[in-house]
This record gives structure tokens, C-alpha cells and sequence, in this order.
């Protein structure tokens, strides 16, 4: 899914000059200092792109965080921008097997998108998700927590209390909890095991 991000760059941020947005209700004015840095983002995108399409990840990626730190810089309004961008570096992090570093950009730019995409939306239920994935083996219990209880606050809001979305959310809770203490069942004939 997030490969497909790179392609959509160029389409959202290069060929419509910066005026497509990741939602139709979110209207995020474009500044003159970000359009005076179009050309370099245009370039280094371009190189971006072919890098990570030729599996040169290494070589993507401080590519991909200058165009971040440009567009931090001089693209404050374009928020939804600057979160794909974001997404972007994040993405060949992943790739570049340092989830964690991932992790962390994620969690950054969390009310970054709850702005963009408003905390009760499917795409920011989408984020979370993608949060609580990379952090289950690599945060604190206290951190999980923070993102599950947010998850589950956003699908109540999105899908209903009774939904199965809420249903699967509060079972991955429990599973985080209990993935250090093993259920035993047993009879007397036989028994089963779960670690």
C-alpha cells in the first residue's frame, strides 16, 4: 500500500501544482515559499522515485527526508503534503528494515493527521492501524495502550459500538496483554495448550 504513495506524488503534489487534496473537505492553502521550492521537491522526487523502484533504499531515503524537511520548512499550510511526504520517508524506512525509526515518524506526525483527515475518518482509523502495527513489538505497554484505546475510539465513532472493527480492536488489546501469559486448558482425558 504505501508503495503505491510514490507514483500518487507526482500526480498530487507536482502535476496539479499542490492543489489536489487527500480530503475533499480539508482545504490547505499553498504558500509562495512552498511553490518557490516546487522545482528542487520536482527533482528530488524524480530521483527518489527511481531509487526506490530500483529496490536502493539506502540511497531513497535521505532523499526522501530532504524533501520531508523542505516541505517542513517552507509548506506549513500544505499539511496533508507534508503527512504524505512524511508517510514517504517512513515507508522506505520500513524498507530499509528500521521499523522502529518508522515508528516514530508515524507517532510524530499523529495530530498531524488527525488534522488532516479528522480524528473520526476511516483514513485516520487507517493511520492508526498502520501505528499500532509497527509499535506492538517495539513500544511500551503504556504506548500501545495510548494508540489502542485511540483506535478503538476512532472506529466506535466510525463504525459503531457493535461493529466487528470494535470487536477485533478490543481482541488485539487483550492479545497484547496476555502474549506473555500462557492459557492452558485442560480435561482430564486430554489437554490443550495455547502459548
Amino acid at each position: 500500500m504505501m508503495k503505491k504513495l510514490f507514483p500518487l506524488i507526482t500526480i498530487l503534489l507536482f502535476s496539479v501544482g499542490l492543489k489536489a487534496q487527500t480530503n475533499s473537505n480539508k482545504q490547505f492553502p499553498i504558500s509562495e515559499t512552498c511553490q518557490s521550492v516546487m522545482k528542487e521537491l520536482t527533482d528530488l522526487h524524480q530521483r527518489t522515485v527511481k531509487l526506490f523502484n530500483e529496490k536502493n533504499y539506502d540511497e531513497a531515503f535521505p532523499l526522501s527526508k530532504k524533501m520531508s524537511e523542505i516541505a517542513e520548512a517552507s509548506c506549513m499550510e500544505a499539511k496533508d503534503k507534508r503527512l504524505m511526504l512524511a508517510i514517504n520517508v517512513a515507508d522506505i524506512q520500513i524498507k530499509r528494515g528500521k521499523k522502529i525509526e518508522a515508528q516514530k515518524i508515524y507517532d510524530k506526525n499523529l495530530a498531524l493527521a488527525a488534522e488532516v483527515h479528522g480524528e473520526n475518518n476511516i483514513n485516520f482509523n487507517n493511520y492508526l492501524d498502520f501505528l499500532i502495527k509497527l509499535s506492538i513489538d517495539e513500544v511500551s505497554n503504556e504506548k500501545f495502550e495510548q494508540y489502542a484505546l485511540k483506535s478503538i475510539e476512532v472506529k466506535v465513532n466510525v463504525f459503531g459500538n457493535q461493529s466487528y472493527e470494535v470487536a477485533k480492536e478490543l481482541l488485539r488489546m487483550a492479545i497484547f496483554y496476555r502474549r506473555d501469559v500462557p492459557i492452558n486448558f485442560s480435561r482430564k482425558s486430554s489437554s490443550l495448550k495455547i502459548y
